[in-house]
């Protein structure tokens, strides 16, 4: 089933790849996607298709898929605070 992101995280998602574009880095999917979920909590939107989405947008970015829990819950923590 196609999911329909609102716009504001489909800007999010952008904002996040080119950050990861100008640092030269890796993107860290899933820490990514978690970070944005959060952001957007009231959309309720599974881990799993921001992923999606940021695998799409990035497609030419090198990528880390899996992420440990701990990064994911220190990610979390830090939304949180």
């Amino acid at each position: 089933m196609q999911i329909n992101l609102s716009a504001n995280m489909r800007n999010t998602i952008a904002e996040e790849i080119l950050k990861a574009q100008q640092d030269g880095g890796i993107l860290d999917v899933e820490k990514t996607a978690e970070r944005i979920r959060l952001k957007h909590i009231e959309d309720n939107v599974a881990l799993e298709d921001i992923a999606a989405a940021l695998m799409g947008a990035g497609s030419d970015l090198p990528m880390q898929i899996g992420t440990d829990i701990e990064d994911i819950t220190e990610t979390r923590q830090s939304s949180a605070a």
